[in-house]
């Protein structure tokens, strides 16, 4: 794997990481997109991009702005637009088609790149657990969970603790402070605190959520590329009955449930997520055979 930091026209510098074969499996296959969720980083995708890249696929993770090793936005913009068309120019740099895979916010910034930008550059859109429909409840205890992170941790060990009570881990598999360590940052007055920007809750998405969710839902309508949408089984946001209104109201959309997982559908159910992103990119023709193999019919 490989790091850049990537400077788009805006001025915003995005630090990305690159895995796979930069041919991808079948020379001219697009580039996976890798978007994580809210409070997140590129590093999230890790075990993903090490399994596309066995199978031949060439990944992307990209820190979004305000996130991670990336920018923090001047101004404090977070909005869609602004993310998508990150998005968008981050696609523009890969050189060839992609295939936008976005968590939770990642998916709405995939959606709204692909929907502000139509063309052939983008092939298909993976949403992992994000739906112009939700469960407010679910939503709520996400932005609780990240509320109560801004001012801070006295230890690594209290940041871990945190971390596993907002998204608790199967026994046996509690997060140390080693594991925490990438994840926060240590500030002037010795806390430590997550490495994305405060103002991330400071902008529209809190405070107006129902017409955030109508401009993700007209983003969504104008999809143009087949779409596939990944719930957790467990999750306590998307549901069965929003995962099926949305994808009925899409262009070209399917649906499939991720056993094992809640909301970090990534993070719960790894294996079971990156066989379901093969297993589209192959039903729709946008991976190769590996060299010497013909594609099964």
């Amino acid at each position: 794997m490989r790091d850049e930091h990537w400077e788009l026209p805006t001025g915003v510098r995005l630090a990305v990481t690159h895995a796979g074969s930069p041919a991808g499996g079948g020379g001219g296959d697009p580039t996976v997109v890798l978007l994580h969720g809210g409070g997140q980083s590129r590093g999230s995708w890790r075990r993903t991009a090490a399994r596309l890249a066995d199978a031949g696929v060439r990944s992307v993770a990209v820190d979004l702005r305000g996130h991670g090793d990336s920018d923090w936005s001047p101004g404090g913009d977070y909005t869609l637009p602004t993310l998508g068309d990150d998005v968008a120019a981050v696609a523009e740099r890969t050189g060839g088609p992609v295939v936008l895979v976005g968590a939770s916010l990642g998916g709405q910034a995939a959606a709204a790149a692909a929907a502000r930008h139509p063309g052939d550059w983008c092939r298909a859109v993976v949403l992992v657990d994000i739906a112009p429909s939700y469960a407010t409840a679910g939503r709520e205890r996400v932005l609780a969970f990240m509320r109560a992170g801004v001012v801070g941790f006295a230890s690594l060990e209290a940041a871990a603790a945190h971390l596993d009570a907002g998204a608790p881990r199967p026994p046996g598999r509690a997060t140390g402070p080693d594991a925490v360590r990438r994840l926060v940052r240590r500030c002037d007055d010795g806390r430590y605190r997550w490495r994305w920007d405060p103002a991330l809750l400071d902008d529209g998405r809190t405070g107006r959520e129902q017409e955030e969710a109508a401009l993700f839902a007209e983003l969504a309508r104008a999809l143009r590329p087949p779409v596939l949408l990944l719930r957790g089984e467990h999750s306590d946001i998307v549901t069965p009955a929003h995962a099926a209104t949305f994808v009925a109201g899409l262009a070209d959309g399917e649906w499939r449930t991720v056993p094992g997982a809640a909301h970090m559908v990534v993070g719960e159910s790894n294996e079971a997520f990156t066989a379901e992103v093969l297993a589209f990119l192959d039903r729709r023709g946008l991976v190769g055979p590996p060299a010497g193999e013909e594609r099964a019919s």
